[in-house]
């Protein structure tokens, strides 16, 4: 035995173990956790579910582990690219972070859904949101600025004494030819503004009912207008606008649960802004 121990191979092979095992000792080494890639009976259950909402069908056995098979490579490069700093400043990766993040608070707002009390309370302090809008019905004569130029307005201020005297004329035959319609019934003010202009409408809200009035501008000239009806906007109970209204509270409370969470966050940072053209300290 002491011959053995004194041969130089001996020593050589000694000395090289002794090294392999100072560099498993203190050299790099992966953790398990890293190389690791655990394929969970969930994960396998999300992959076939995805998979059948596509297909309409269940995967097979072989399309099944083609899917593992591509999780697992999926895995592997996504754990790569981490390591080589592929995933850094890139604009795309930190939007999609940033929308998983937003899709955090999303995702706690549809935990909680809201009470209808909560939703007959948020409807009373927004009415204006979902209050029905006023309807009006009118008659209307146009006088054309293209066709007549400054005298319209004169023009239609004589029609106006006839149309109020003891024996009015038909508007009908009045005016200058045009697309808009001479009588219009139960219209809110959106689609009166899209055909007249908003000034129009304005005017609309003020005006007397069951005589012509006017001349009113529109984009089309100047108009006498005698309105027939008008019915006040009205607030809706929460039967009428329930989907709606649950739609607005969802989406203010996700902003709200979205803020808290960004002020939290905000307080474990220091925040540095330097502008262009400014010194660095």
């Amino acid at each position: 035995m002491r011959r053995v121990l004194q041969e130089p191979l001996v020593h050589f092979l000694g000395l090289a173990l002794l090294i392999i095992a100072a560099y498993w000792a203190i050299g790099p080494r992966q953790d398990d956790a890293d190389t690791l890639i655990v394929v969970s009976p969930n994960r396998i259950e999300q992959l076939s579910a995805v998979f059948a909402r596509t297909w309409q069908r269940p995967p097979t056995d072989q399309e099944l582990k083609g899917l593992i098979d591509d999780f697992v490579k999926e895995e592997i490069y996504v754990r790569e690219a981490r390591k080589l700093g592929l995933d850094a400043d890139d604009t795309v990766i930190r939007r999609r972070l940033r929308l998983k993040m937003e899709f955090l608070s999303d995702a706690e707002a549809e935990l909680t859904p809201p009470t209808d009390q909560q939703l007959m309370q948020y409807l009373s302090e927004h009415p204006e949101s979902f209050a029905k809008p006023p309807l009006y019905s009118f008659d209307q004569v146009n006088f054309s600025l293209d066709r007549r130029g400054p005298s319209a307005e004169a023009d239609a201020r004589n029609v106006l004494v006839a149309l109020n005297g003891t024996e009015p004329p038909d508007p009908g035959g009045l005016g200058d030819p045009t697309l808009l319609p001479s009588s219009l019934d139960d219209v809110d003010p959106a689609n009166i503004s899209r055909a007249f202009g908003e000034a129009f409408v304005e005017s609309l809200r003020s005006l007397p009912i069951g005589v012509w009035s006017g001349p009113i501008a529109s984009v089309y000239g100047v108009h006498l207008v005698r309105l027939r009806a008008r019915q006040e906007a009205t607030a809706p109970s929460l039967g009428d606008v329930r989907d709606q209204v649950l739609r607005e509270w969802m989406h203010a409370r996700k902003q709200d649960i979205e803020a808290q969470r960004l002020n939290a966050l905000l307080a474990r940072y220091s925040i540095d802004v330097r502008l262009p053209g400014s010194e660095a300290p």
